[in-house]
């Protein structure tokens, strides 16, 4: 359970921001530098050699490059919306679970991926003591659910701590050393 598929979407709106803003900026600079005047009056030249003619040449190519300007305008304020819309989504997002303890194992080990009713997983109550252990894979055969264990830890100076094994997940490890496990939990 994550927010990865929001911050994605953030970052489309950032990237479309970012096109629609160069956009912008090199619009401006074109109707400052005289470029997109140019440009309409070569439309208009061609309109005319064809013919077609109307108002004056420049209030023509005045009101085409204040509604271009105004187009690019309203595209710059569209994604930014969409940027703002994107950082709220994440910023407002909670997630939630009907899950009250502590999540040992689930199944789902692609990241983004929703759980779903037929999702494997296991919860351990906090307010119990949770080990979680791995057996070598030739010794699974002397463990089973509702066995008694004794776990040792260095910082209990040997004390030992009894339990039961509470679950098993029959999942094959490989730990580093080569060694084949199987994952169980002593509650």
């Amino acid at each position: 359970m994550d927010a990865s598929d929001l911050q994605r979407k953030l970052q489309l709106a950032l990237n479309a921001y970012q096109s629609t803003r160069d956009t912008f900026d090199q619009t401006q600079q074109n109707s400052q530098t005289g470029v997109l005047q140019g440009a309409q009056e070569f439309v208009l030249q061609a309109e005319n050699e064809a013919g077609i003619t109307g108002p004056s040449e420049q209030n023509i190519v005045n009101d085409m490059i204040t509604r271009l300007l105004d187009q690019n305008q309203t595209n710059l304020n569209m994604s930014v919306l969409n940027v703002q819309l994107a950082n709220s989504a994440l910023q407002l997002a909670t997630l939630t679970s009907p899950i009250n303890g502590i999540v040992l194992h689930e199944d789902v080990t692609t990241p983004g991926v929703n759980i779903t009713p037929v999702t494997t997983f296991i919860v351990a109550d906090p307010k119990s003591t949770v080990f979680s252990a791995n057996v070598r894979q030739q010794d699974v055969d002397f463990i089973s659910v509702g066995n008694p264990a004794t776990v040792s830890l260095d910082a209990l100076k040997g004390k030992t701590l009894q339990g039961i094994v509470d679950r098993i997940i029959r999942k094959k490890l490989l730990l580093p050393m080569g060694t084949k496990c199987i994952e169980w939990i002593l509650n």
